[in-house]
Order: C-alpha cells, then sequence, then structure tokens
C-alpha cells in the first residue's frame, strides 16, 4: 500500500439501459448492447424532419437515456421555473451524486470531511434546442438565470450548494478525456490536502436524445450504428448518453473509516499532444504511450503487472491502430510477460459518452474487479490488421470468464483521449481485504427515513430486497450506514432484528412488534421529559444492559465510585428494589444523555424525587449517591436548571421548598402510572423519556433499542456515532433513495407562451387593476399580482400561496425576488426596491407595507387576517421540505 493510493468508495450511474452500477454490471455480463434502432415514429417525434429519415445516409440508431426530462426537483429545494430552465445533464448530475455519497455510507449534514467536486459536463443541447431565443428576449434577470441554469461552469457548484459540500468545486472539461482528467485533479486534491473526499460528476446528454445522425465520409461515426471497436470492419463509434459519478478518498484513511472499498486507484498521468500530429482532431501515437508511461510510472508499476486495459477503443479506422500502437510502444519498457493482456472498450455497449466515455470504462473495469470477471467486447469477428496484434501482448477478450493473474493483484489500465490532444490515462488495482466486524448491541436497529410516505415505502421494500439477497451483509455495518450515511428526512421508520435476513423479514413484512413509524417533529429534540418512576426492573435486563451498553456501564460504575461500598453492580441489580431501580434509571439517563438526547423537563415519583432533582440540577451526584445509599444527611438543593414536575400532583416543584429524603424513607408511589404520566406531559406538550417501562423487560437490550427507535421517529436528534462509540463501524452499499421524479421540461414552441407572462395585455391588465383601485383596495391587488407571480414561479395555485411562508423557505431565492420586484414596480408604476422584499419576508407582511398609512395597525391586522383566510384549505404547503 502506497501513501498516494486513492480508494474508489462510492459509485452511481445512468448509462442507456442501466440506471445504476449494479444494473450495469448485468448488462456487461450479459454481454447486451444497449444502442438501438429507432422508428421513424419515434424519430418524428423527437422533431425529426420527415426528409431525413428517407436519407439512407441517415443512421437511424443511439444509445439513449429514458425519462431526462423526470427529476426530483422537491429534493433539491428546486422552483418549478428553475427546475424546468436547469439544463437535465446538471438534473441528473445532481440526483447521481446524491446516489453516490449514499452509495458510499455518508452524509454530508453529518460528515465532517470537506468534500471536493470536479464536474464534468457536455455541451448543453436543451439550451440551444428548446430555450433558443428566452436569452436573446429575456431581460437582464432573465438572461442572468439563463446563464446560471444553462452554463457548464455552474455544474460543481450547484452540486455543491445543493448537497452542502464544502471542498474545492469546480468545471473540468477537456473533451473526450474529461471524465478521467477532472478524476485525476480530483486525486491531486486529496494527496495536497485540499480536500478529504471528492466527488467525481461527469455527465453527456443530448437533447433531442431520440434522433440520428448522418454518417458522412471521413467523419467519426459509425455507417450503421454498430461500434465495433478493434474489428477489421471497424469504420466509426455510435454516440451514447449518460452520467457518472465516483466518490474517492485516500486509501489510508477510507480503511480508517471503515468504508467499503471497491477499488484502489495507483496512478494517473494527464498531458497534451501539442502539435507533432497531422492535424488538430487527429491522435498522437507519442502524446499517448507517453501518458500511460506517466500513469505506471506514478503508480510505480510494471507494464507485466497489468492484465487489462480499457480502451478508449472508439471504433475508429484512424483512431484503433494509433491506439494499440501507442499501447505497444508503452508496455514493450517492461520485463517479458508471462501472461497476455486483454484489451476491452465499454463503446460496443453503450457508445461514446463524450465527456463521461472515461468514467464508463473505470465503472466497467472497477465491476468487473470486484466479480473477478472478465467481460466480453461486443461486435468483435476479425481483427484489424493494423492493429497487428499478434505481434505484442495484448488480444481482444470476447467472452465472459475468470479474470486470473499469476499471483499478483488484478490490476488494469484505463484510457481517454480527446479531440484537441488531452489524454488521460489511470492505473486501478482490486482491493480483497475485509475487516473483521464484531458483534454490537446496537447493531438490531436499522432506521430509514424518506420526504414523503410513498417514498419511504418504495426505500423499506428496496431495502428489504437487497437484505433478503445480501444475507451476508453485516448488521451492524447495515445499522451504521443507515443511521450516519443518510439524509434524516421527516417520514421515518426504525425497525428491530436480530440478524441481517431476520430484520429484511420485518422490514418486508411491516412487522408492527418490531417496527416504530411516524413524523419526525423539528423541535422533538426540545420538548423530551425524562420521567422517573419506582417501577421495579428486570434484574436479568438490567444486568445485560450492564454487560453489553459502554455508557449504561460507565454511569453505573461512576454511580457506585462514588458510594464507596465496595458494591458491585451485579449485585444491585440482582437485590432488586428501589435502589436497583433507581440505578438502573439513572445508568440509563446518563447513557441518553451522552448520545445526544437531553431533557427539557424531568418528572419523579416520591422515591425517585432525588433522581429529578438531580438531572433538574438542583441536587449533586455526590449528594444524590449519598441519600440514595441511605445516608442521613442534610442536603441544600441548588437552584433547578430544568423544569421539574412531581408526579404525585402533576405540579411544577420549587427546589428551595423541596426536601430531599433517602432513598429508604421514601414512600413508594403508589398512583403514578405511565399512561398518567403520558396524559400530564402532552398537555405541557412535552415527550416522556420513560426511563424504567411499566412493561416486562425483556433479558436483551431491546429496551434501549426500542426507545431509540421510538425517539428517533419522533424526530429526537441521536448521535449515532456516540452511540456505536465502542464498535467496529463498516460502511456497506445499500440501495439509494427513491426519487419522486415530475416532468420539467419546456418545450421548444413553449418560448413563446413563457415570454407571453410579461406581455403587455397580461402587465396592463394588472396595472389598470391596480390604478382603478382606491387606497384601502390596492393591497388586494398587490396580493393578486405576487400570488399569480410566485404560481408562475412555483408552479402552484396562486390560491396555494401562504401569505405566512418566508419567500426563500418556499424555494425562491434572490435573482427570483429581484425580478418579483421589477415587475411589480412596473404594474404600481413606482420604484420597488429588491430590498423591500428581504425586509418583509412573507406575502403578508409585504402586501401589508403598501397598506395606507393611516391607522396602520388596525389595517395590517385586517389584511393579514383576509389573506390568512384566503391560504385556509390549501392544499399543498410551500415551504421547501427538508
Amino acid at each position: 500500500m502506497s501513501e498516494t493510493d486513492i480508494a474508489i468508495i462510492g459509485m452511481s450511474c445512468r448509462f442507456p439501459s442501466a440506471n445504476d452500477p449494479d444494473a450495469f454490471w448485468r448488462l456487461l455480463k450479459e454481454g447486451r448492447s444497449a444502442i438501438r434502432r429507432l422508428d421513424d415514429a419515434e424519430l418524428i417525434a423527437s422533431g425529426v424532419p420527415k426528409a431525413h429519415l428517407a436519407d439512407p445516409s441517415y443512421v437511424k440508431a443511439g444509445a439513449f437515456l429514458d425519462d431526462i426530462e423526470m427529476f426530483d426537483a422537491d429534493y433539491f429545494g428546486m422552483t418549478r421555473d428553475e427546475a424546468e430552465m436547469l439544463d437535465p445533464q446538471q438534473r441528473i448530475l445532481l440526483e447521481c451524486a446524491t446516489e453516490a455519497l449514499e452509495h458510499s455510507g455518508y452524509d454530508p449534514e453529518r460528515s465532517p470531511h470537506r468534500i471536493g467536486v470536479y464536474a464534468g459536463i457536455g455541451m448543453n443541447t436543451y439550451a440551444l434546442t428548446n430555450l433558443a431565443g428566452l436569452f436573446a428576449k429575456g431581460s437582464t434577470v432573465d438572461r442572468f438565470q439563463f446563464m446560471l441554469a444553462s452554463d457548464k461552469d455552474f455544474g460543481a457548484t450547484r452540486i455543491a450548494y445543493r448537497l452542502n459540500l464544502r471542498g474545492p468545486a469546480f468545471g473540468v472539461n477537456s473533451a473526450c478525456s474529461t471524465s478521467l482528467v477532472a478524476l485525476h485533479m480530483a486525486c491531486i486534491s486529496l494527496l495536497a490536502g485540499d480536500s478529504d473526499m471528492a466527488l467525481v460528476c461527469t455527465a453527456h446528454i443530448a437533447v433531442p436524445q431520440k434522433e440520428g445522425y448522418f454518417f458522412q465520409e471521413g467523419m467519426v461515426f459509425s455507417p450503421d450504428g454498430y461500434c465495433r471497436a478493434f474489428d477489421a470492419r471497424a469504420k466509426g463509434t455510435v454516440i451514447g448518453n449518460g452520467a457518472a459519478v465516483t466518490v474517492i478518498k485516500p486509501l489510508a484513511r477510507a480503511i480508517a473509516d471503515g468504508d467499503t472499498i471497491h477499488a484502489v486507484i495507483k496512478g494517473t498521468a494527464i498531458n497534451n499532444d501539442g502539435a507533432a500530429k497531422p492535424g488538430y482532431t487527429a491522435p498522437s501515437i507519442v502524446g499517448q504511450s507517453r501518458v500511460i508511461v506517466a500513469a505506471q510510472n506514478a503508480a510505480d508499476c510494471s507494464p507485466e503487472s497489468i492484465s487489462y486495459v480499457e480502451a478508449h477503443g472508439s471504433g475508429t479506422p484512424l483512431g484503433d491502430p494509433i491506439e494499440v500502437s501507442a499501447l505497444k510502444e508503452a508496455f514493450d519498457l517492461g520485463n517479458p510477460r508471462t501472461m497476455p493482456c486483454a484489451l476491452g472498450s465499454v463503446k460496443t455497449n453503450i457508445g461514446h459518452l463524450e465527456a463521461a466515455a472515461g468514467m464508463a470504462g473505470l465503472m466497467k473495469t472497477v465491476l468487473m474487479m470486484k466479480h473477478q470477471t472478465l467481460v466480453g467486447t461486443l461486435n468483435y469477428q476479425t481483427p484489424n490488421p493494423e492493429l497487428n496484434l499478434s505481434e505484442g501482448p495484448f488480444y481482444v477478450n470476447t467472452e465472459v470468464k475468470p479474470w486470473l493473474t499469476d499471483g499478483v493483484p488484478r490490476r488494469a489500465g484505463i484510457s481517454s483521449f480527446a479531440i484537441g490532444g488531452t489524454n488521460a490515462h489511470v492505473i486501478v488495482e482490486e482491493w480483497t481485504r475485509r475487516q473483521p466486524v464484531r458483534p454490537h448491541w446496537s447493531d438490531g436497529i436499522l432506521v430509514t427515513s424518506a420526504r414523503t410516505p410513498a417514498a419511504l415505502g418504495q426505500l423499506n421494500d428496496k431495502l428489504a430486497h437487497h437484505l433478503k439477497i445480501h444475507t451476508d451483509l453485516p448488521l451492524g455495518a447495515v445499522s451504521f450506514t443507515l443511521a450516519l450515511g443518510r439524509r434524516e428526512q421527516t417520514h421515518r421508520t426504525a425497525v428491530m432484528g436480530h440478524n441481517t435476513p431476520d430484520a429484511a423479514m420485518s422490514l418486508a413484512l411491516r412487522d408492527q412488534s418490531r417496527t416504530v413509524s411516524g413524523t419526525a417533529s423539528p423541535t422533538a429534540s426540545q420538548r423530551l421529559a425524562f420521567v422517573f418512576t419506582g417501577q421495579d426492573v428486570s434484574s436479568a435486563a438490567a444486568k445485560h444492559l450492564y454487560q453489553a451498553v459502554a455508557a449504561f456501564r460507565a454511569a453505573v460504575d461512576q454511580f457506585l465510585l462514588l458510594a464507596d461500598d465496595g458494591w458491585r453492580a451485579i449485585d444491585v441489580f440482582a437485590n432488586g428494589g428501589p435502589l436497583a431501580s433507581l440505578l438502573f434509571q439513572y445508568g440509563l439517563a446518563e447513557a441518553l444523555k451522552r448520545w445526544g438526547i437531553t431533557p427539557a423537563a424531568v418528572v419523579g415519583a416520591s422515591s425517585t424525587d432525588i433522581l429529578a432533582a438531580h438531572f433538574a440540577g438542583a441536587l449533586s451526584l455526590f449528594d444524590l449517591v449519598r441519600l440514595a445509599t441511605g445516608a442521613e444527611v442534610r442536603v441544600v438543593p441548588a437552584p433547578a436548571v430544568l423544569p421539574w414536575f412531581s408526579a404525585e400532583d402533576s405540579r411544577p416543584v420549587d427546589a428551595y421548598s423541596f426536601v430531599p429524603m433517602p432513598l429508604s424513607s421514601a414512600r413508594i408511589s403508589s398512583g403514578f402510572s405511565p399512561d398518567r404520566g403520558v396524559e400530564f406531559l402532552t398537555g405541557r406538550n412535552l415527550v416522556p423519556v420513560f426511563l424504567a417501562p411499566a412493561v416486562r423487560q425483556a433479558e436483551d437490550t431491546s429496551l434501549v433499542l426500542r426507545l431509540l427507535a421510538t425517539l428517533w421517529v419522533q424526530g429526537v436528534a441521536i448521535d449515532w456515532q456516540a452511540v456505536r462509540a465502542d464498535a467496529d463501524n463498516r460502511r456497506v452499499a445499500l440501495p439509494t433513495y427513491p426519487f419522486e421524479r415530475r416532468r420539467f421540461w419546456i418545450e421548444p414552441q413553449r418560448e413563446q407562451v413563457i415570454d407571453d407572462r410579461n406581455e403587455a395585455p397580461q402587465g396592463d391588465r394588472w396595472r389598470n387593476a391596480y390604478a382603478a383601485a382606491n387606497a384601502a383596495d390596492r393591497p388586494d391587488v398587490i396580493d393578486g399580482y405576487i400570488r399569480h407571480e410566485i404560481a408562475l414561479i412555483l408552479g402552484i395555485e396562486p390560491q396555494e400561496v401562504n401569505p405566512n411562508t418566508r419567500f426563500f423557505d418556499m424555494g425562491i431565492e434572490s435573482l427570483a425576488l429581484i425580478q418579483m420586484a421589477a415587475k411589480l414596480a412596473a404594474m404600481m408604476d413606482q420604484s420597488v426596491a429588491p430590498s423591500l422584499l428581504i425586509e418583509h419576508p412573507t406575502l403578508g407582511q409585504l402586501v401589508a407595507s403598501f397598506a395606507p398609512k393611516e391607522d396602520d395597525d388596525a389595517i395590517n391586522q385586517q389584511l393579514i387576517a383576509r389573506l390568512s383566510r384566503r391560504a385556509t384549505g390549501a392544499g399543498r404547503l410551500t415551504e421547501r421540505s427538508s
């Protein structure tokens, strides 16, 4: 292992006929081609002129993505207008980046890592074909919004913004070698310490998708829609569409962090051909061979240790012979070989993905390493004689077979070469080491969440299916990954299981006895009340908790150490009684606090009044221990720092009048019950946390697991890292979020419709209404106009706009507010500063600011009441979901 080794810890993709890495592997292993023929109806629907269809040089083939117009804008907090205008390449990269981070097991909101973004994106043909004219006709703000949505410069920073990534973020573009150049830059960033993790994001998605191309002699495109890399019949490539994201990290840190390591990047290199070639678009043997040698040197590996090369392999008559010649030249510098080296090209499966081509080749190679299997290159029958393959170590692999080596690690090179001469080569090596995982008491709780109940159901189904298939996954690794590697969202499920198959069954069947579901409240953590009762506890359960749960054990040991009576926890619990109950509840309450679960209030019943007093801040631990162990001491309580209630009368306790009694003198409460406690606390908007449940406690940690499950589902923040502080924490690849996509698309002919929003008749209607209204009624006109504008931005009905929701919380950003102020000024025929919408950040407040100045308070109150009534019954809130 070298200190410059970089681990690949996460992957996601949208390739033709493969929407994730598993589907991509199936396509490769089954030897399928995603390049398909289009019928005339599909082509006409895409806007292809009928004259093209009869032209024999028009090739009706390509490798396409489905549903590029679909996007989960709500997940990323985008308005309809923003989502519709945004380049589909950037939309899909946002989803892929989210999936890749989840695949790696990281939630950026809770990760300390500085995560960088290196993004390479193809030409935005959506802007050219569907949005042409908007820029020319638009206002200054329109043009600025168009630029932000269309220019590839903003792809990386948009991902960083939407996912809250705080490392470097910038675009990388070098035509066909873009993705491997971006990978090289990301590796350099990690090694330089600029970032701790990095996302390498690449996409090429053309609009319209389903169209063919004209074959022209001398160009790089295939005359028949087949890519025949290295074959004697090779006459060109086929353009494909796709996007891919990889997550990388220094290998040493990935091992320390318990990441799943899919493969290791041993070395990368980039260069340019310069002018030593026939023309700007021509490839160069010298440039390609030099970059391959440079990558091998960076990896400190000899050519003979490399047993596979994923070639650029575009299937062009000029490109293939030059590439093989460059490979031979680079590999001839090594020692004599004992094994041949296979060649392959993923372009025969999914076409040439241009900016994303190298990433497709890298992902194919990594998957082959993980499965220790070589897959075949398609459409290869007779070797191109100009390659002279018989004179070197290379052969074109055409079958699925085990990837065998002579006792050395599986190692491969991946090439990506571009028009313009920027070349990139990467050396990757397999990773086969697996770190053992010891069982931990918290393994048995799996948590999932989603924005909506429907998405949560889909996610749980996907997870149950995955765990049913992958029963060898350590349950603790699954638990840790779900707890810390996913964004915590509103609709939640927590399921308990003894092992992976058992958890899969509970999820699939929605076993109510072991599943807790609910909707998280954002204020739950601030409304917890620790309830201490005189309830007896099971000695066996207490003993098991003491032995299994380190935080509980540490608290109990600290308590008994202060007692200084030589007592052992096991003996205290075995003897039972009030002291055992108090010690159990103290240990559990302290454990919860160490896991980030702190009370806003405490409740005590007679025998546990002193315990409540301690957690309210009125009694020190030393005084609590003395009173609990029967010492007759006079204790003067300190002022309480938390609301403190008595379960006897449901009233607040006055610390100054509280007389703490030794536990041995306390009366055991007979009238207090958990049911009464729930009623008493919920009336005060508090969430009760019973430290000694009335139900019979199992002789394991299920009591704590269910308590954590219940609290988390309610929205209580739990420090899962602290819960698993003494565990072997590993991250594993699990199913990713099921996006709820909707259509966000501007058809080419819709330009005029959008432009009509600003046409004179519409503007005149509002201006005339405003001019005709008297001073008292003009705020109503302003309200209607702003509702209309917000509805256009958000894609909702005007009556659905909540007048009490902040504009920013609706998802309306500063540029839209600037434009709204300008339109409002035009409608009112007076100056309206954009800052006014910042100073009055809700519809209700903004409209009220235009009320006549006399009797301001009364008029404002009437306006706000009137506006609120309008929002009553609206079926959809416009707040941005968490």
